[in-house]
């Protein structure tokens, strides 16, 4: 996906995972630490855990576009080490809205499967554990990003 309402599509799509993903790792860390939270808040962490990993691999998917269009700056160090944190991110925000998922369906299921209370817990620990390694390379891979975007402006104006 290259262009998203006649605009570069990456730009756009990247701050969905920038804000929800840290979103997510916030909400695990209110459900698994404190675990008093409002009705619903389970569910609402699932459905936060769902549009960031969609997010995550629809900003990767137009990063790789992006890539292909400007070639160039393909061995920048900073554009190489913004695609190596953008994968990890990926990858751990998949990880991560599995084990949300798992845990969410684990822990409606207890009251017939008793055995399930320790699982999810033990997979909603996993949950957030992956959460905040995809929260920070994430954070990483915007960093990279920006950096990366303000090189491409400095080559572009000493052309």
């Amino acid at each position: 996906m290259e262009q998203l309402f006649d605009l570069p599509a990456h730009p756009l799509l990247v701050h969905v995972p920038v804000v929800v993903v840290p979103v997510v790792t916030f909400a695990l860390l209110w459900w698994v630490v404190i675990r008093r939270y409002p009705k619903g808040f389970p569910l609402f962490t699932v459905v936060l855990s769902l549009i960031a990993g969609v997010g995550l691999l629809l900003a990767s998917s137009s990063g790789e576009a992006l890539v292909e269009a400007f070639g160039y700056l393909r061995e920048e160090p900073f554009v190489r080490e913004h695609i190596k944190a953008s994968e990890s991110a990926r990858l751990w925000g998949v990880v991560t809205t599995v084990l949300v998922v798992m845990g969410y369906f684990a822990k409606r299921l207890v009251g017939r499967v008793p055995v399930l209370a320790t699982v999810s817990k033990v997979v909603l620990v996993a949950a957030l554990a992956a959460s905040i390694s995809a929260s920070g390379f994430t954070i990483q891979a915007g960093h990279n990003g920006a950096k990366a975007r303000w090189i491409d402006i400095q080559f572009e104006s000493n052309r």
